[in-house]
């Protein structure tokens, strides 16, 4: 039926798709989960997992359709190559003009919590600090278990807080899902988005859709192929 090529957030990890690519493969959708460079390497910077999708777009049965949740969100908009993609769908993201170094000088990642830093270049969510915040998230025990035993992993300083360098979802159809309750992406943000993008779904949920609505991401994710034939090709289909 196709290929969703599924590119997980900072701190995570392919495993965090498992819901969801349990549901996709109900529905004969193969799944590609590629294991983020910046995630398993200390020296790999945003162009090495952009590379990294793309192999696995470039090695999946048409039609593809790309998901990237948070983090994973500006991997695919650094997409060089598009033509194989029937649709880029945004979970707890959205695309962002690229821009262009500055220089400036980076976030004070001191002041964020539940941040730790194992060395100069990496930063690592701290798991225990995650799962003990009720704020953050509230952890169904399945979840929580999963969580347990896929502990966060460090994300290179390079990777995570490089600027958008491409702009992907401008050759390719658009769809952005959103938890209402995203603290990351809030109401004032969603109705911008909405003013510039045709196809921005709100669900019941926040930031961590996979985890905790993935019934909801694979729904999405799965509508796109029945839509992709008369879609794929069509510049700037998903915005305004």
């Amino acid at each position: 039926m196709g290929t969703a090529v599924l590119v997980h957030g900072a701190w995570s990890s392919p495993a965090d798709w498992r819901w969801v690519a349990a549901r996709l493969h109900a529905q004969d959708i193969a799944t590609v989960i590629p294991d983020l460079p910046s995630h398993r390497d200390r020296s790999a910077v945003r162009a090495d997992d952009v590379a990294e999708v793309q192999a696995a777009i470039d090695a999946g049965a048409p039609p593809v359709a790309v998901a990237g949740w948070s983090y994973g969100g500006d991997v695919i908009s650094g997409l060089a190559s598009t033509s194989k993609v029937g649709r880029l769908i945004y979970v707890g993201s959205y695309p962002e003009p690229a821009q262009a170094s500055t220089g400036s000088e980076p976030p004070d990642l001191d002041s964020l919590p539940g941040l730790l830093f194992p060395d100069d270049a990496t930063v690592l969510l701290d798991n225990d600090w995650w799962l003990g915040t009720p704020e953050v998230a509230a952890w169904p025990e399945e979840v929580r278990s999963h969580l347990r035993e896929h502990q966060r992993r460090p994300v290179t300083r390079a990777a995570w807080l490089a600027s958008p360098a491409a702009e992907a979802w401008r050759t390719v159809p658009v769809t952005i899902l959103i938890g209402h309750c995203d603290t990351f992406i809030p109401a004032g943000q969603q109705e911008l988005l909405r003013a510039q993008f045709s196809d921005v779904r709100v669900t019941d949920g926040d930031h961590f859709l996979p985890l905790l609505r993935p019934g909801a991401v694979a729904e999405v994710i799965a509508a796109t192929f029945a839509a992709t034939n008369s879609t794929a090709g069509s510049p700037g289909a998903g915005a305004r």
